[in-house]
């Protein structure tokens, strides 16, 4: 990694996930990570992804079912309306199959644009990108399942996920 620490990007990734106490695995043949999460009932897919040569690590909180067609346009207006007020990160679907996904990623510095900042400083904002990742998936994929079944509407959605504090 250029820049003041001596160790990978990715070898810095892992650090973060064991620090953090989380129960990951390392996906085959690839530089990323793959960790089971759960809180109350829901439970879905962490992805951390981390691409070396360009110094990046990137997130993606994996909603835990598809969303049905007939329900994608209901569940797009709240992804991006919810993507409006957010300060960080984004949802995204693929409108093909219906995967929705939270995704947040952060910079620490490459080749071409090397950091200064400090190995505890890096590991801090690669916490920050998994952290901030999950509690957005917290909030909001309950949400995404209340408008999939009927539950509330995309303005009441929009109100329960949009109340960070």
């Amino acid at each position: 990694m250029p820049g003041t620490s001596s160790k990978t990007l990715l070898e810095l990734t892992e650090e973060v996930l064991k620090d953090g106490q989380f129960e990951y695995e390392r996906i085959p043949d690839t530089d990323a990570y793959s960790i089971d999460y759960s809180f109350e009932d829901v439970n879905w897919m962490i992805f951390v992804q981390v691409v070396e040569n360009l110094g990046l690590v990137i997130a993606y909180s994996s909603c835990p079912f598809s969303i049905e067609q007939a329900q994608q346009a209901r569940v797009m207006e709240f992804s991006s309306r919810l993507n409006y007020v957010l300060f960080e990160g984004g949802f995204e679907m693929d409108t093909a199959d219906g995967d929705l996904r939270f995704k947040t990623s952060t910079f620490v510095g490459s080749e071409a644009a090397p950091t200064t900042l400090s190995e505890a400083d890096m590991k801090a904002m690669i916490e920050h990108t998994i952290f901030s990742n999950i509690f957005i998936a917290t909030i909001s994929f309950p949400s995404v399942a209340k408008i999939v079944h009927g539950m509330i509407s995309v303005d009441e959605a929009v109100i329960a996920s949009s109340n960070l504090g």
